[in-house]
Order: C-alpha cells, then sequence, then structure tokens
C-alpha cells in the first residue's frame, strides 16, 4: 500500500484538504515562474505557492498522526478545525490574490483591515486547536504505537505548538506595525542562517521528531532528551534572531 492509500485510509477528509492545498500550490508554482507582477517588490504568487505547500505539509502529517487518537469525538472534530482553518486562510489568499494583493501584508482599506481580522482569528483558533490536539496526545494513556513513538509523537507536536506561539507572539506584540513588517520581509533585515533554520526547525519539528523517534530512538528518555536539546537550540536561534533586529 502506498503512502498516498494508507494516509487516505487513516483520514480521508484531512487527505482530500491535503491535496487542494498541493492542487493550489502546484498551480501558484506555475504562476511564481511565468507571472511578472510584484506588489512592493514582492511576487503575487509567492505567498500562496509557501502556505499551500507548507499547511499541505502540515495537514498531511496531522492526518497521518490521527489514527494514534483513540477517541473517535476528538479525531473527528479536529479533523474539521483543522480542515476549516486551512480552507479558511486559503480563501483568504485567494480574495486578495483576485484584487490583486498580497494577503497579510496590506491594510489599505477597511476591505483589507477585515482580511487581516479574519486572518488574525484564524490563527489564534489555529493556535487553540494546537494546544488543544497535543493535550489530547498527552491525555491519553492507551499507546496504540510504541511508547518511544508515541512520546515522539507527543514531543513533536509540543515542540510544533511552542514554536506557534513564539512565532505568533512575535508578529502580535513585537511588529504591530504592519509596515515594518512588511519592511523586515522584503529586506530580509536580520534574518541570517540561523533564523531560517530555527524557523524551519520549528515549523518541521511535528515531522522530524516523530520520524526520528520511530527510526533512529527506541527509548522514551532519548526522545525527550533529544526534544528537549531541539527546542533549546531553536529559543537560542530566536533570541539571537531578536537581538540583530533590536
Amino acid at each position: 500500500m502506498s503512502f498516498f492509500q494508507e494516509l487516505q485510509q487513516r483520514n480521508k477528509w484531512l487527505y482530500i484538504t491535503g491535496c487542494t492545498l498541493f492542487s493550489f500550490g502546484i498551480i501558484s508554482l506555475g504562476f511564481l515562474l511565468f507571472d511578472n507582477r510584484y506588489v512592493d517588490g514582492i511576487s503575487l504568487w509567492i505567498l500562496p505557492f509557501r502556505y499551500s505547500i507548507g499547511s499541505g505539509v502540515y495537514v498531511f502529517t496531522l492526518g497521518w498522526l490521527s489514527y494514534l487518537i483513540n477517541d473517535n469525538k476528538h479525531r473527528n472534530w479536529s479533523t474539521f478545525f483543522l480542515s476549516f482553518i486551512s480552507i479558511g486562510f486559503l480563501a483568504i489568499i485567494l480574495i486578495q490574490l483576485l484584487n490583486g494583493k498580497i494577503a497579510f501584508l496590506n491594510d489599505e482599506n477597511p476591505f483589507d483591515h477585515l482580511m487581516n481580522q479574519l486572518s488574525l482569528g484564524l490563527t489564534s483558533l489555529f493556535l487553540l486547536f494546537q494546544i488543544i490536539v497535543t493535550f489530547i496526545f498527552y491525555r491519553q494513556r492507551k499507546n496504540i504505537h510504541s511508547q518511544h513513538y508515541t512520546w515522539g509523537v507527543r514531543m513533536g507536536m509540543l515542540t510544533f505548538a511552542i514554536f506557534s506561539i513564539l512565532v505568533f507572539g512575535f508578529f502580535i506584540f513585537v511588529f504591530d506595525d504592519l509596515y515594518a513588517l512588511l519592511e523586515l520581509y522584503k529586506n530580509k533585515k536580520g534574518i541570517g542562517l540561523d533564523t531560517q533554520i530555527a524557523f524551519y526547525m520549528g515549523i518541521h519539528s511535528v515531522q522530524i521528531i516523530p520520524l526520528l523517534s520511530y527510526y533512529l530512538f527506541d527509548q522514551k528518555k532519548q526522545v525527550v532528551l533529544f526534544t528537549f536539546s531541539y527546542i533549546t537550540l531553536i529559543l537560542v536561534l530566536f533570541i539571537s534572531f531578536l537581538l540583530r533586529i533590536f
């Protein structure tokens, strides 16, 4: 059985949602290569491409791991909310794309402001979703898989939740000025290799830690120690980034 067949059996709706996101990501890549339209020096298609591919990977991951959730009610509501949030963000990006704008990086009129507020609401809902799902993985006592892999999933979810809170706090409390954020995005001020490493370590922790716990580690203690080292490195790199830009 192929990965996609197995994924479809584990969670049909997240499989469909992930395929939708990846399909739009592929379309966006085509326009990114051949459409020369730019807004404030940024390609109109870069955000749709990055969002679709990044979110597609996350949705597929949650679809794959959802079989570890014992309670069907918990599995069903988490599937619904993740699909709703993912498609909601995609809809906002599409609406702004049709208006010739990059979503989240403009606030020129009341409609743009409304779209940004909706995005903020969806982001808050996603953070709440991530925290609750992480709690569900920790709360249940019956392990469907081996102990070290189960803890790898738990620690991967926890690390991603911590990273998401850090990024959300950075955007809301540090860069509440939209134009300052836009300048940071355009000029890449302070964004060095260490910052990119921290970002990708954080955003892919929900894949990296479970995979290593399955293929490399064979004890719960190894998974926990590795995760604490992993989180510490992300925090050190993130703090280094903050010190450079202020």
